[in-house]
């Protein structure tokens, strides 16, 4: 026997969760000073950059630069020093929240954010737990589905398609084994890949004409 209910409708998947911390540039960065990380452009005093705490990178960025991942308001994507953060920027979070006046840039990213299906959560600067954000990936069995399409596009990074570890970018050798579950894109099957519903660029997604 089959039961109809008359309000029955297709389940909506959730958003998916995303940790942001919006910081500022506050000090000029010194013409020849050397930033830790990977950056694309030239960061102007005044701009802000949501950082990504726990989002998977590759492990020299975790182990040896001690860096965390960050997205600017025109979608330029990259990840900085922790050093470099502390030096540099300020916390802004409070100010962006607290402000009596409608924050045109936090509106803008929570936009953004939402129109590509993340769900934010904002976490300050001094709460997060740097432990947990420098952990390297290993081979727990699982398939993270973040970094895949964080990453989709980003020419600087090999996201493992069998368990979604950022690896660095393979160029020449793409025989190379992931670092965190030893997967081998050559030899080995992927399980997941990026899809996207239009051909928008990941930047496209965060126009620049609100910059």
């Amino acid at each position: 026997m089959s039961f109809f209910v008359g309000n029955s409708r297709f389940p909506k998947a959730p958003k998916t969760p995303l940790f942001v911390c919006y910081m500022e540039l506050a000090e000029v960065i010194p013409p020849a000073y050397f930033l830790t990380g990977v950056l694309e452009h030239t960061p102007r005093i005044g701009e802000i950059f949501a950082f990504i705490p726990y989002l998977d990178l590759p492990y020299y960025a975790l182990d040896e630069e001690k860096a965390i991942a960050f997205i600017t308001n025109t979608g330029k994507r990259g990840w900085l020093s922790k050093d470099n953060i502390d030096t540099f920027f300020e916390d802004r979070n409070h100010y962006l929240i607290d402000s009596e006046m409608p924050s045109y840039v936090l509106e803008s990213f929570e936009k953004r954010f939402a129109e590509g299906g993340w769900e934010t959560t904002i976490q300050l600067w001094k709460d997060i737990n740097w432990e947990q954000h420098f952990r390297l990936r290993t081979d727990d069995g699982d398939i993270d589905l973040i970094p895949i399409e964080w990453f989709r596009e980003y020419p600087h990074v090999d996201v493992c398609g069998f368990c979604g570890h950022t690896n660095p970018k393979r160029f020449l050798n793409r025989d190379i084994e992931c670092e965190a579950c030893n997967f081998n894109p050559k030899r080995d099957e992927t399980v997941v890949e990026s899809q996207s519903e239009n051909n928008s660029t990941f930047d496209e997604q965060f126009s620049d004409k609100w910059g």
